[in-house]
């Protein structure tokens, strides 16, 4: 096991695959130009297997675009390519994935997996027998919610609840599970105006229609229809416990996020699931301890904080990642230490998500741990995202380092200083930035860095970029 992620592999076959199937979208007609990239990709596969996924882990933000945008166009969650992959099965795959109609189908060194579809309703006249068990009707709502009398021709409260309510026991029956999840969504959603005694049965009578093979319909649903996502995601998280066993348990079985990541979400607003989550930080697969380490971020819990902190030094890369950025999302100051210890972690990246977890927090009480940090650095790219990080901090020792970057030459035998292009990187951050305090540096290096530096900072300045 590297220290790093793998730069080759994976991420060549994936960006050269990418521009085979952007080329075929856009032109199919360049042959000359398809011949030269499919040979490119033959060689890329050549040290297989590869997986490629829709999911982008470990990211803070993601594009749908590119080769990604046409797995989940296609409804893709991942291609694993085996070594001894032709040319022909590689051309293919590339122009299933181009276009919009034409299966995408595994072959013999290409397996493709597809996300879940759903099982079309039951044809008219056919009774749908899904979550209802032999013999026993939909729940009902309690009898306090049945209908006013005729002569109230107001819309109640009890009115609306049971219309939804004698809908969606129809809509479960026929299968017609968008129009199932919008109507729970729509119950639940009334329970605030709903007086606090009677909240309790309520609830009882709506989780009642929230079977196993209901959830699963409805997680299957948002698995297919990324516009439902945040609409199963409210009603996952109001269903509780069992809603957080079933989603564990499809999580487990993926190494994947991609079009999951509702899922990951759904868990995270769940901290009454800490206890389900915590056991899989432990497990020897590597996914489930990064599924863990994701899930435990999001929910920003500080007893988490010793689980993520033992994670840091996990034997995979993936689930270290994942353990740093999660302790960047939690607020309390117990992550503090932690954080400041990867600045020392032996990996580039493990530096870099550190340093910029710690930039998040605005803190000046960190604007010596970057800047000792920075000053160590050896890795430009990680030297960069330190620098960003030191440069979101409003605080007069932030701004008092960064314009001593900024400002001190390199000689040609000292140690101290940097190069011009580092000293112009650090009015570029400041620039960025956009904090008082960094518009404060910018005008300090504009009257004390040499002609370059100095022409840079006031140029920014001019501009407007430096505002806050």
């Amino acid at each position: 096991m590297t220290d790093d992620p793998p730069s080759g592999g994976r991420d060549a076959l994936y960006s050269r695959f990418e521009g085979l199937v952007m080329l075929l979208r856009q032109r199919p007609d360049d042959t000359a130009e398809r011949t030269r990239i499919l040979e490119a990709v033959v060689r890329a596969a050549e040290g297989g297997p590869v997986v490629l996924e829709a999911g982008v882990e470990n990211s803070f933000g993601t594009e749908e675009a590119g080769l990604k945008g046409r797995l989940l166009a296609r409804r893709v969650d991942q291609v694993t390519i085996q070594p001894g992959a032709t040319a022909e099965e590689l051309l293919g795959l590339a122009r299933a994935l181009a276009d919009d109609a034409q299966a995408v189908e595994s072959s013999g060194s290409i397996r493709v997996d597809l996300l879940p579809s759903l099982s079309p309703p039951p044809a008219a006249g056919r009774s749908y027998e899904g979550p209802r068990t032999a013999g026993r009707q939909m729940p009902g709502l309690p009898d306090w919610m049945a209908p006013p009398r005729r002569e109230n021709t107001s819309t109640s409260l009890a009115e609306t609840m049971a219309q939804i309510s004698a809908s969606l026991g129809d809509e479960i029956q026929r299968g017609a599970w968008r129009a199932a999840l919008h109507d729970v969504q729509g119950l639940i959603r009334l329970v605030p105006a709903i007086p606090e005694h009677q909240r309790r049965g309520f609830a009882i009578s709506v989780r009642r229609y929230l079977s196993r093979p209901v959830l699963q319909a409805f997680i299957e649903l948002a698995l297919r229809t990324p516009e439902e996502q945040p609409r199963a995601v409210e009603v996952l998280k109001w269903a509780g416990l069992d809603a957080a066993e079933q989603i564990l348990e499809l999580l487990r079985a993926s190494e994947n996020v991609g079009a999951r990541e509702f899922l990951f979400a759904a868990l995270g607003g769940m901290p009454d699931a800490l206890s389900l989550v915590m056991p899989l930080s432990t497990s020897p697969r590597w996914h489930e301890a990064r599924h863990a380490a994701d899930i435990l971020g999001r929910m920003a819990l500080p007893a988490s904080v010793p689980v993520l902190r033992g994670l840091l030094e996990h034997p995979d890369d993936r689930v270290r990642l994942a353990a740093v950025e999660a302790l960047g999302r939690i607020p309390d100051k117990t992550v503090l230490e932690p954080l400041r210890q990867a600045l020392t972690h032996r990996s580039p990246q493990m530096r870099a998500r550190a340093g910029r977890a710690l930039g998040d927090r605005r803190s000046g009480a960190l604007a010596m741990p970057l800047l000792a940090a920075l000053e160590e650095e050896k890795d430009l790219s990680t030297w960069r995202e330190l620098l960003g990080a030191l440069a979101l901090i409003d605080s007069p020792e932030a701004t008092s380092a960064l314009v001593r970057l900024a400002t001190e030459r390199k000689t040609l035998f000292g140690r101290s200083g940097r190069p011009t292009a580092q000293r112009l990187e650090v009015v570029k951050a400041l620039a960025g930035a956009g904090t008082p305090a960094a518009r404060q540096a910018l005008q300090r290096i504009s009257a004390e860095g040499d002609e370059s530096v100095s022409a840079a900072a006031r140029k920014e300045l001019e501009g407007g970029t430096g505002n806050g």
